[in-house]
């Protein structure tokens, strides 16, 4: 079962490649995940391994 919605999932793809456009893709972690969406590490961690799947999907 995901821990977070497909809206919340959305906003942090945008956010990732808003950071990745400033050249500053290194610094998009789980922290920043948590900080955003007030997410616990748990909840972070695993949003932010499937955008991390879903970005090696897309090439």
């Amino acid at each position: 079962m995901k821990e977070y919605t497909v809206k919340e999932f959305e906003e942090m793809k945008q956010l990732k490649k808003d950071f990745e456009e400033v050249d500053q893709g290194q610094s998009f972690t789980i922290g920043t995940i948590q900080r955003r969406l007030r997410f616990g590490k748990e909840r972070a961690t695993a949003l932010y391994n499937d955008l991390i799947l879903d970005r090696e999907k897309a090439t």
